[in-house]
């Protein structure tokens, strides 16, 4: 009996330790609708390769006004520089604005190969602080809003049956601005995965998560990349540019 009762008072006390940790830390499970990304293009910007090859393309660059509000709670904690926009997809509807459903009418993606510049490097011993460093960082109170640039750039084929297998398939040109108005969202990266360093595991984040523990009595870092709004696009407005290649 004895037994059982040490055993009993292990289980209940296990449990009120687990319970009180996930009180301590509610901040850090916010569902993603914590932040809204919203925004306009300001500028739309064409230039057609110079090429008569059948893989030609022509490249749109879109310029655009962008701003993130704290729609949760708590403060929310991101880095001051402004966050790049490496992901964007056109569709006709705000259903098929999804690239994993396929039905998107262009897509455009970027990574960066820039892992270990000194730039980084400096970033992340900056933040690797006990409170978030003003310098580097920023706290958005509830409702709060900070704005910033953006650019995107889309490779578009002349000819998009030469791409017909590629996963991420774009249309013409001409097909987006036969359909336009279209919508267009954006996918912008808070957490640059370059502060991870180069290791296998640097999706998991460590490094920010550790950071979001040490911090959150201040906050939440936010980690998440984070997926506009549907913003209106009118290719029929853009302006040409001389070839440069």
């Amino acid at each position: 009996m004895k037994v059982l009762g040490l055993y009993l008072l292990t289980l209940v006390l296990g449990m009120t330790s687990a319970y009180s940790q996930s009180v301590r830390q509610p901040d850090i499970k916010l569902k993603e609708g914590a932040v809204a990304l919203r925004g306009n293009v300001e500028k739309i910007e064409v230039e057609e390769e110079d090429s008569s090859s059948k893989y030609a393309m022509t490249f749109v660059s879109l310029t655009l006004k962008l701003s993130i509000t704290n729609t949760s709670e708590v403060p929310l904690i991101f880095l001051q520089r402004e966050p790049d926009c490496n992901q964007a997809i056109i569709a006709k509807n705000a259903d098929d604005l999804d690239v994993r459903d396929k039905k998107f009418l262009a897509f455009s993606g970027a990574t960066s190969s820039d892992l270990t510049s000194v730039k980084w490097v400096n970033l992340r011993k900056s933040l690797d602080s006990p409170s978030p460093p003003s310098e580097n960082t920023r706290i958005l109170a509830p409702g709060e809003t900070f704005n910033f640039d953006g650019w995107i750039r889309f490779n578009l084929p002349k000819e998009p049956q030469m791409y017909a297998s590629s996963p991420t398939k774009s249309e013409s040109l001409a097909r987006l601005q036969e359909l336009s108005p279209v919508l267009l969202r954006v996918q912008c990266v808070a957490w640059p995965l370059n502060l991870e360093g180069v290791n296998n595991e640097r999706r998991k984040l460590i490094f920010g998560r550790e950071l979001q523990t040490r911090w959150k009595d201040v906050g939440l870092l936010w980690l998440k990349d984070i997926y506009s709004e549907p913003i209106l696009l009118d290719l029929k407005t853009a302006t040409y540019k001389t070839a440069s290649r």
